[in-house]
């Protein structure tokens, strides 16, 4: 039998160290005193104890470590975690990797200064796609964000056959924006995404076609803007570098005050064949 300070030397776990694991029930001593408290360790405990320092020093959590020591599959148990290690390493690697993408292109974006409107326009507002449920997996992440693409697409597609049925005209690229909850808490419901495509056409004084779109203008105004190429941005730069500068002209413009997210139209682009080449995202500063 050894004393906790003797087991500790051999096994390069610190005295404190087997207390914590003896607390968590991971590696108890082989026998304690009544009288005095003191732990006694067993030579036959030096491979758990082995096993445990490695499996720390891999940086392990004690709830993998202890399931590796009582686990019918220890090495079951050490293949699914290598393979959760892996994936974790791929996910860090590629967020390293767009943090250098992020580093090296943002300050080549263009931010142009532009006269606009007024512009009518059609627009349906949807309630903002909620956030995938908590624990949800890579695939089933996937799933949702494709299902809220398809969402917002089948309102575009609402809004451009309700101004068709009403015998007008598309004039341009199909724009969003986001805009704050109704009731003016953004924290009390999601915010409403707009769908909204530029028009032409005898409607009158309407205000509403068929299937919920609605008509409204868009105010002559000096607007900010920025390209950003389609497909160029890593999927884990969440705020493309175009839009880091758009957002640093307009608080040099306007002040940190009145730069909201309302004032942001994000516009698509398209090539002569009506292909999507990538985005222009444009910020009112001025009215006209």
């Amino acid at each position: 039998m050894m004393t906790i300070g003797e087991f500790a030397a051999l096994t390069g776990l610190t005295p404190k160290a087997l207390r914590h694991y003896d607390s968590k029930g991971i590696l108890s001593p082989a026998a304690v005193d009544p009288r005095s408290g003191y732990r006694g360790y067993a030579f036959g405990q030096l491979r758990a104890a082995g096993l445990i320092g490695v499996l720390r020093a891999a940086d392990l959590p004690l709830a993998v470590v202890s399931e590796a020591l009582t686990a019918g599959d220890p090495l079951g148990t050490l293949a699914r975690e290598r393979e959760r290690l892996l994936t974790e390493r791929e996910a860090q690697d590629a967020a390293l990797a767009a943090a250098e993408w992020l580093l090296e292109q943002g300050s080549t974006a263009e931010v142009r200064r532009e006269q606009v409107g007024p512009q009518r326009f059609a627009y349906l507002d949807l309630p903002e796609w909620p956030e995938p449920a908590e624990g949800a997996t890579d695939a089933e992440r996937e799933a949702h964000e494709a299902a809220g693409t398809r969402e917002a697409d089948a309102g575009f597609a609402r809004v451009f056959e309700a101004v068709r049925a009403a015998g007008g005209d598309v004039t341009g690229p199909w724009w969003f924006q986001y805009l704050e909850s109704a009731t003016g808490d953004p924290d009390a419901t999601p915010m409403t995404l707009r769908c909204a495509w530029p028009v032409a056409g005898d409607f009158g004084e309407a205000e509403r076609l068929g299937d919920g779109v609605l008509l409204g203008v868009l105010p002559a105004a000096t607007e900010l803007s920025v390209d950003i190429p389609h497909g160029m941005t890593p999927p884990q730069v969440t705020l493309p570098p175009g839009q880091l500068e758009l957002f640093e002209a307009v608080i040099e413009e306007i002040g940190e005050e009145r730069a909201t997210l309302e004032g942001l139209r994000t516009v698509g682009r398209l090539d002569a064949q009506g292909q999507p080449i990538g985005l222009t995202l444009r910020f009112a500063v001025e009215a006209a």
